[in-house]
Order: C-alpha cells, then sequence, then structure tokens
C-alpha cells in the first residue's frame, strides 16, 4: 500500500485531474494524470459500485491494481497527480487470480508508459 502523502483525498484535486488532465483508456480503466507541484506523487484508484457491486470485490480488484502500482511506484516520475477509475469488471473475464493480476500489471504498465510517467 502506498503512503498517505502518496494517496489524492481532495475533491479540488480530483476536478483539477479530470479538467485539465491527460487520459489513457485501456481494455479496463482509464487513467487521467497531471502536475501538481509537489516533490513527490500522488494516485487514487476509483471502482463505482455499479462496475463492482460487492465490496469485497471491490477491495479485492484495488488491493491487485495498488500491487501492480506498488511495484513501478520507484520508476515514476515525481509531481504527478494519477487516477485510475475502473470502466470494466475484470472478474467477469479472467477465472483464475493469477491471469487476473498478470493482465491488470501488463495494463498499468502500458498506461504509465503511454502517459510518459515512467522515469
Amino acid at each position: 500500500m502506498l503512503p498517505q502523502k502518496n494517496r489524492l483525498h481532495f475533491q479540488k484535486d480530483f476536478k483539477k485531474i479530470f479538467a485539465s488532465g491527460k487520459g489513457y483508456t485501456g481494455e479496463f480503466f482509464l487513467t487521467k494524470t497531471t502536475s501538481n507541484n509537489l516533490s513527490y506523487s500522488r494516485l487514487s484508484i476509483i471502482i463505482g459500485k455499479n462496475i463492482i457491486k460487492k465490496a469485497v470485490k471491490r477491495n479485492f480488484v484495488k488491493r491487485i491494481l495498488s500491487s501492480a502500482i506498488e511495484e513501478n511506484w520507484g520508476k515514476v516520475k515525481k509531481g504527478m497527480d494519477i487516477v485510475l477509475i475502473l470502466k470494466k469488471n475484470p472478474l467477469l473475464k479472467f477465472k483464475f487470480k493469477e491471469k487476473l493480476r498478470l493482465h491488470l500489471k501488463k495494463e498499468v504498465n502500458r498506461a504509465f508508459k503511454k502517459l510518459g510517467l515512467l522515469l
């Protein structure tokens, strides 16, 4: 799990990202990013109840995405705000947890590379 300072919390930050951020749409999620003028980057993962109904499953997917992001967090440029918004339920496509983890990890890497977030 990312440290508290590396997480987005405030509505004003989300509004800024959605208003002026650049985005990338992958198979399962949309990624929006913008600069934040800080010496560290911040991130948030959004999974709506309309995408995954049960909180247990939403949290499971958040944990998988968080672990994929943590592996690359040392390579992410400083001073960026990043939001991942799940747009499709990945649990419906994959029966095995490991396949789901690998696929989401690849998609996170692809999104970060396309948006130029990696050093």
